[in-house]
């Protein structure tokens, strides 16, 4: 699908969906536990689906109930069965959450997926788990399918690939029934969403202690609960950076006080000297006539990255931290460089950096999502800047996270032509 934007500022009120990350979690401990769970205000988008989906096929029970663009999910105890084939589409969280899960309660599983998703990195587990008597074995479609169970313990990782490994470890050791820990070697990097993991489980009665580079915990179950999903900052980051450069925005459902690491766009906000201000649920910003150019590591938060290198347009900037950008959806990377590139604009990768030239204006054009949702709603924010059309390739990328993005982009003044 190709969406055409004529150009011209955004203004205006929008709500923005439930936070992915924070989805994800609250499905999973609620499956696990043996009691009825209720969470209101659930994401509605692809990779959600896929998680409810799979622990469905697991032997969970999800009910979604749907009224208009708010979702929630009854969830009661499940009868998990033996060995699931589980379609991940391309949500590396369901795939990355639920295998170890897997082990954990049906002693395994076949997992598939799409796009790129399998040929993200899943050493980290193969390693882990051969290790301890567990079968890996890749098929030739790429499908990965691993037998045996999880036993408790002692596991070490590495804290430099991705956060969702140590997040899916966690969730699932509690299932053993036995005293277990895990200890991060070197740098953890996107902390803030294993924090948003433990949290998540406290809230689902699983106690974890953190310490400077380990967490630990006893034997203990998962209990039922009830909770209301908050929005999502990093879907918020893209009107964020479209009010910098071109109008007053307000967003709406935004919690301020939040585990979600992607809260750092208001530092953002600040280095490149933008007004803002909180609102009562959420933020208004206003277009700053001259951004300060601006360094930002994206290590802790990698998925504002397209956000930010848009926001740099007009000030200029550079992004550091992007190793991991390499292993999304796309090349990160590549593909932020090559959407600046194909507007008209100036950037260039150097190792882990992305560094963004100041531009008064662009001229427009063509730009190729790769089937990267955030790589999509980033060239729609970007339009704002731009004198011509942006034609945006593949533009339903956007239903992975935010299916309502082109809905939302028009109800502020965005033209689709």
């Amino acid at each position: 699908m190709k969406q055409v934007i004529c150009p011209g500022p955004l203004q205006g009120t929008v709500q923005v969906p439930p936070s992915k990350s924070i989805s994800h979690r609250a499905l999973l401990c609620a499956a696990f536990a043996p009691g009825v769970s209720h969470i209101e205000n659930l994401g509605v988008s692809d990779d959600i689906a896929r998680t409810a989906d799979a622990l469905d096929a697991m032997g969970g029970q999800i009910r979604l109930t749907r009224q208009g663009d708010r979702q929630s999910a009854l969830v009661l105890p499940g009868q998990f069965g033996s060995l699931p084939r589980i379609d991940c589409g391309e949500s590396g969280s369901t795939l990355r959450f639920l295998l170890p899960a897997a082990l954990a309660l049906c002693g395994g599983g076949t997992f598939y997926g799409r796009g790129r998703l399998m040929q993200r990195p899943l050493d980290i587990y193969q390693s882990l788990f051969t290790r301890r008597g567990i079968l890996w074995r890749t098929q030739r479609d790429g499908a990965v399918c691993v037998e045996g169970t999880l036993p408790g313990g002692g596991y070490a990782l590495p804290g430099g690939v991705s956060s969702q490994f140590v997040s899916g470890l966690m969730m699932a050791l509690p299932l053993t029934g036995k005293d277990w820990h895990i200890r991060v070697e070197g740098t953890l990097e996107s902390r803030p969403y294993v924090e948003m993991t433990r949290q998540m489980m406290e809230r689902f009665g699983v106690r974890v202690v953190a310490t400077a580079g380990e967490y630990i915990g006893i034997a203990q179950s998962y209990r039922p609960c009830s909770l209301d999903v908050e929005g999502d900052w990093s879907q918020a980051a893209f009107f964020i950076a479209a009010g910098v450069l071109s109008g007053d925005i307000t967003i709406g459902g935004l919690a301020h006080r939040t585990l979600q690491g992607d809260r750092a766009m208001l530092d953002a906000l600040t280095l490149c000297g933008a007004a803002y201000e909180q609102t009562g649920d959420g933020l208004r910003i206003a277009a700053c006539a001259a951004p300060r150019p601006f360094t930002f590591d994206i290590a802790q938060c990698p998925d504002l990255a397209p956000a930010l290198a848009v926001m740099m347009l007009r000030g200029g900037g550079t992004l550091t931290g992007c190793r991991r950008l390499r292993m999304k959806e796309s090349d990160r990377v590549q593909a932020i460089v090559a959407l600046i590139t194909a507007l008209g604009g100036t950037a260039e990768e150097e190792g882990d950096a992305i560094t963004v030239a100041a531009h008064q204006s662009l001229p427009g054009g063509i730009v190729d999502s790769h089937n990267d949702h955030r790589i999509a709603m980033a060239a729609a924010a970007a339009s704002v800047v731009c004198r011509g059309n942006v034609t945006v390739e593949n533009a339903q990328a956007v239903d992975k996270s935010y299916p309502a993005f082109w809905q939302d982009f028009t109800s502020l003044g965005g033209s689709l032509i």
